[in-house]
């Protein structure tokens, strides 16, 4: 094999051109001293990084309803924890349901995580009828075992030839892991509502979920916990939203609901018994729901993704608008929109869980989880407001967004005029009243991970997506802006190209007529995919490769680019 030299890119000397925002607060007022007091109306005090004034006469801390909150305030990293430090995770969930998804379109290079949903303990479904159909019952789950349907759906898109979803996501170093529970497995919240202080019960239930993740070979366990609404179908028939965690009137923290505290001893108890594990959970945005979890289990987390989507659809009297803004939206930006039935966006959503939002009625400003646990949400899905849900369902009917790009091309580009900054996709035609995620809009969630620290983005879902070679595939992008961020962040490794890898000699690439042609046949295993990258060391395409000698298009600018393969690094130029 020929000498020649090394090219080292290094992505160390790249910095930031543009900056997006962080999280910043005024300082801090000096600190409540109840030697102090009384105080007089006016008067400024801080108390654990917020401040608040005195609203009256006043002998008692803050926070209080003698007190306004003015919100946190000094050094973000002492408010909020440290930044994320390192390349932001994509999170995507592929379901078992959807049949008619090819897998032969499957990219898990372009996750970090695939997390296949969902195996179940007693998910009540249409057609699924149980000798014991009472919630109210004391055996409504006799057993602490996952129902055999979700265990064979779940193995089956794990290791089925048609699908190899395990063997191919680590072949690409991409972490597989399933979730437990989901919108209508009332058998894990009524486990973790009977058993949440019983240790041995929660024991059994966490082996359970260690032996599944042992025995298939996969990475991890995402906790999902949901079904707090009623079903009439099972005798459930309390909706359990809407518990007070204090108030903008200093109402009293009635704490979490006990399924809540369940999931944090079931996780406590995962790490235990299997301390290498990956261990994550969904939760609802908002505080009608999202009240009912314990903050406390972020301890055992390595991240929450939460629910910024569905803001607006899922329910009868919505407002029509952006269903996943990224962005506050400004009140009355929509009709049916006010303060009382609000489009709340993810911004304001991580306030909450940070802790830092508004006080209401219902909570005093959220919770206190650091803000490199938490994951914003990206739904490749929109809603349809010209279409209520069929048979008495709540809301308006949901779209794919491959499905809407299909109809209305130019849907990708068309931006709900409403909304600040063009990030809301938007489009009135054939009838149809649909807003959606666009690929602008979800490469400005990339960015905005970045800026304010957050760990990554949580997907629902993947088979919804175009093909993840389109251009106009929010995979294909959510990945592209991910692998610039992390450049200009400094957070990515240097890349380098060796010219003496193994098979140099051997490998043949040129460029012409837009194409770049390859060339294996002298390699006894020809590479199964190439990587092309600039200069920089952005991943510009990558390319499943199955045959020893062919070509494939490559729209850029001229310049001189390396594609790297699983044998070699070349360089080529564009011209």
């Amino acid at each position: 094999m020929r000498n020649s030299t090394r090219i080292a890119i290094l992505l160390a000397m790249i910095t930031s051109i543009a900056s997006y925002g962080q999280y910043t607060f005024p300082d801090c007022f000096d600190a409540y001293d109840q030697a102090n007091a009384p105080f007089t109306q006016g008067a400024q005090v801080s108390s654990d990084s917020v401040n608040y004034e005195a609203k009256y006469w006043v002998d008692t801390p803050p926070p209080g309803e003698a007190w306004n909150n003015l919100g946190p305030c000094g050094d973000a990293s002492g408010v909020l924890g440290q930044a994320f430090p390192e390349k932001r995770k994509v999170i995507g969930y592929m379901p078992t349901w959807q049949s008619s998804y090819d897998f032969a379109d499957y990219d898990p290079s372009k996750l970090s995580h695939v997390i296949v949903s969902f195996l179940d303990f007693k998910a009540v479904d249409v057609g699924d009828v149980y000798d014991n159909m009472d919630y109210t019952s004391d055996d409504f789950v006799t057993d602490i075992v996952f129902s055999e349907k979700s265990v064979t759906a779940v193995d089956s898109l794990l290791t089925h030839s048609t699908t190899n979803l395990l063997s191919t996501s680590h072949a690409a170093d991409t972490k597989v892991m399933v979730a437990v529970g989901g919108a209508i497995d009332y058998g894990f919240l009524w486990l973790m509502t009977r058993y949440y202080n019983d240790d041995q019960k929660i024991t059994e239930i966490a082996q359970l979920m260690v032996d599944y993740v042992e025995s298939r070979g996969i990475d991890g366990i995402d906790l999902d916990m949901e079904c707090w609404w009623i079903d009439n179908s099972i005798n459930k028939t309390v909706d359990e939203g809407g518990r007070i965690r204090g108030s903008n009137f200093g109402a009293p923290d009635d704490g979490p609901h006990v399924a809540g505290i369940g999931i944090t001893n079931l996780a406590r108890k995962i790490k235990e018994l299997k301390p290498d594990i990956i261990l994550s959970s969904v939760v609802f945005g908002t505080g009608w729901y999202g009240n009912n979890y314990d903050e406390a289990m972020a301890e055992y987390l390595d991240w929450i993704g939460i629910f910024t989507y569905d803001l607006t659809g899922s329910w009868d009297e919505t407002p029509f608008g952006p269903h996943g803004a990224l962005r506050k939206l400004p009140l009355n930006s929509y009709p049916s929109q006010t303060a009382d039935n609000p489009i709340y966006s993810a911004e304001e959503i991580l306030e909450y869980w940070m802790g830092i939002a508004t006080p209401v009625w219902n909570h005093d400003g959220g919770f206190d989880i650091e803000r490199n646990k938490l994951c914003i949400g990206a739904p490749f899905y929109g809603y349809d407001f010209s279409t209520p849900k069929p048979n008495g369902g709540n809301g308006y009917e949901f779209e794919k967004y491959a499905d809407i790009v299909a109809k209305y091309p130019d849907a990708p580009i068309s931006y709900d005029p409403l909304s600040p900054g063009d990030f809301n996709g938007h489009t009135d035609q054939g009838g149809e009243i649909l807003y959606y995620e666009t690929p602008m809009r979800i490469r400005e969630k990339m960015k905005f991970v970045y800026d304010y620290g957050h760990q990554g983005i949580i997907i629902w879902e993947l088979t919804t997506d175009l093909h993840p070679t389109h251009q106009y595939s929010l995979l294909n992008n959510i990945a592209d802006e991910n692998d610039i961020q992390c450049t200009e962040a400094n957070l990515c490794d240097t890349l380098s190209v060796d010219s003496q890898d193994q098979g140099d000699d051997e490998v043949k690439l040129y460029f012409n007529d837009s194409s770049i042609h390859y060339d294996f046949t002298q390699l006894l295993n020809h590479p199964q995919s190439m990587e092309v990258f600039d200069l920089t060391g952005r991943r510009i395409t990558t390319q499943k490769i199955t045959d020893a000698k062919g070509y494939f298009s490559f729209s850029s600018s001229n310049g001189i680019y390396i594609v790297k393969g699983e044998t070699f690094s070349k360089l080529i130029h564009v011209h």
